[in-house]
């Protein structure tokens, strides 16, 4: 009699019980009694190779109660009448385990060829609280932390915030905090995590100490870096604790503080921070190599190009020859020239300066080499920042679009443009390598400004007695640039309304229109016999003619009405024949233009330029 029967199963973290088929083999020989009565021969075989191998009959998943079966089998490599193994089981839990759905996970073929999956879900995290934060609020650990109420726990993500905790302490002076996670098991596979933070003491600077340095004085130095030594009045103040990324950047402020002042070889020996004994704060050591101070030599551009002149971009250049030597003005000299050559049409331009210093005359010598670089498209324009304005309000006003050469005097004149907007507090371009070397991402971040106003005042006068004034102006309404004004002004003889409305671009086009309706009313019947009144709008339009001038038409129409009493005009002691001949209803239109010529060099805060504007 033969009997074979196979059987795999699996577990996680790496388990794997393979039950290999055993063949054995029973000879039973009735050739004597005696060969009847002795113990059968039972012969164990290697299993042969394909009988570590099975077909799967069907897929049975088991021990899942919020997640759906089908999503189990989404994830899960196997599918009826594949041919698996060991291995094929191996990689199927790992692939099921890395979902991080699961706490634990288990598959076994039965001798049916069912395939069992047991699999036991993460719990749900019900809530997520701190315990003993002082130095820190709440709410900033709770912003740095990944995990949230109602999402799925794993011990990575856990692991991962506490290594985010512990960072948020060290950056605010605290190097010693510890952050214990701790699981509180609730009905229907819910837990609570909690924090458990020991945040320990505040180590601060006892002491910056310089070294090496004859220039300046240490009181010099440390009043360039960021990171101050501990004092009792620096209380609200958290650049005395000490934090290592901060004393990167100090070291960086020191070497431009240097290579401003014409040290041009300045370099940073050594840097340490040792902790006292107590570990109560560190003394910081800074060590540095002044160098000799240097001044400009020879400047020479060159280029490439021949249609891009090196004598006369040289001119453009903020250095001359024998300038103290300043590291920022050779960034100051790189983007004067990449501006001018992108003015000029040449937006692919690679700016290199190279240096050569004489020690013995303690010049530097600066060639600017000037070469067309590959072109660059624009793979895509990201805008963050705009809480309130629209992005199409935002991106209508870039000069550059998605698949358009990249041309960086069209971005500043782009970010000039959404200065000039009055919605932003900040605007910045920057951009980023895209999605091939000849792609790159161009991010608009804005930082968003109040841009409503409500006026109200009141007053008392000997001719108008009370007088209240009421104005509101919103010049980014809705968030899509539109410009709304509304002003109302009552008084015993005075009363006033206006309103205008003006939309920067007009049906989609680059047409500015606006309307205005307004209403006054003049009261003198008490002074003067008569009531003023006029009502009347206007439309306006203005249409830029290129990137500096622009040109606008105007046209108001108004209705004035002079009413007098009744017999003013007549009979004995009439009034004034002047004013009676005002009397009566009067139809007035006007038209007009503006011509406007904007060269300068900033919406803002101009440095350079001049502007020009011819009316009618």
């Amino acid at each position: 009699m033969n009997q074979n029967d196979s059987r795999l199963m699996t577990q996680t973290r790496g388990r794997i019980l393979g039950v290999s088929a055993l063949a054995l083999t029973f000879a039973a020989g009735l050739a004597s009694p005696a060969l009847a009565q002795q113990t059968p021969n039972v012969v164990v075989q290697e299993a042969p190779p394909q009988a570590d191998r099975a077909v799967v009959n069907r897929i049975v998943v088991r021990g899942n109660e919020r997640i759906d079966q089908t999503t189990v089998l989404s994830y899960l490599p196997i599918q009826p009448g594949d041919t698996i193994d060991a291995v094929t089981i191996d990689v199927a839990v790992r692939t099921l385990s890395r979902t991080g759905l699961f706490a634990d996970v288990q598959l076994g073929l039965q001798a049916n060829g069912d395939l069992i999956v047991e699999i036991a879900e993460n719990p749900i995290i019900n809530q997520v609280t701190f315990e003993g934060n002082k130095a820190l609020a709440e709410k900033k650990l709770r912003d740095e932390v990944t995990i949230r109420p109602r999402g799925i726990y794993t011990r990575a993500r856990v692991q991962e915030d506490v290594g985010k905790i512990v960072e948020l302490y060290r950056l605010s002076g605290r190097i010693s905090a510890t952050v214990t996670p701790k699981l509180v098991q609730l009905d229907q596979n819910r837990v609570d995590v909690v924090f458990e933070i020991d945040e320990g003491p505040e180590t601060g600077i006892s002491a910056i100490t310089f070294l090496g340095n004859r220039a300046f004085s240490d009181s010099d130095l440390a009043g360039v870096m960021v990171t101050k030594t501990s004092k009792w009045w620096r209380l609200f103040s958290s650049n005395d604790n000490y934090d290592p990324n901060r004393l990167d950047y100090d070291r960086e402020q020191l070497r431009k503080f240097y290579t401003n002042r014409g040290y041009y070889d300045f370099r940073i020996l050594s840097s340490v921070a040792e902790l006292k004994p107590d570990n109560s704060a560190f003394g910081v050591t800074v060590t540095v190599d002044e160098g000799d101070r240097y001044n400009f030599g020879e400047i020479k551009v060159v280029t490439e190009n021949d249609r891009l002149n090196g004598d006369f971009l040289q001119l453009l250049l903020p250095i001359r020859k024998g300038d103290l030597y300043e590291s920022d003005r050779i960034q100051a000299a790189v983007d004067t020239l990449t501006f001018a050559a992108g003015s000029a049409g040449y937006a692919f331009v690679e700016i290199n300066p190279t240096y050569r210093a004489d020690p013995e005359t303690d010049t530097v010598n600066v060639t600017f080499n000037v070469r067309e670089g590959q072109r660059v498209y624009i793979d895509r324009i990201n805008v963050v920042g705009n809480t309130r304005t629209l992005d199409t309000v935002i991106r209508r006003e870039l000069m550059v679009g998605e698949g358009d050469a990249f041309n960086r005097s069209l971005v500043e004149r782009s970010r000039n443009n959404l200065r000039a907007l009055g919605f932003f507090k900040d605007v910045k371009i920057e951009e980023t390598r895209g999605s091939a070397p000849d792609r790159s991402v161009v991010n608009v971040t804005v930082e968003e400004q109040p841009t409503g106003e409500l006026s109200v005042g009141a007053g008392f006068s000997s001719v108008d007695s009370f007088v209240l004034n009421l104005g509101i102006t919103e010049r980014n309404f809705r968030g899509r640039g539109q410009n709304v004004v509304a002003r109302a002004e009552w008084g015993s003889l005075r009363q006033q309304i206006d309103f205008r409305f003006t939309e920067p671009k007009f049906l989609g086009r680059d047409v500015r229109a606006g309307f205005d309706l307004f209403h006054t009313r003049y009261d003198l019947s008490k002074y003067s016999s008569y009531d003023y009144r006029s009502t009347g709008g206007g439309v306006r339009v203005t249409y830029p003619l290129n990137g500096y001038a622009s040109f606008s038409a105007r046209y108001f129409l108004k209705s004035d009405e002079v009413v007098i009493p009744y017999g003013y005009c007549g009979g004995v002691g009439a009034g004034s024949s002047a004013l009676c001949d005002q009397a009566g209803s009067y139809l007035n239109s006007s038209a007009g233009y503006t011509l406007l010529v904007n060269r300068l060099n900033d919406p803002v805060r101009p440095t350079r330029g001049w502007t020009a504007s011819l009316r009618r």
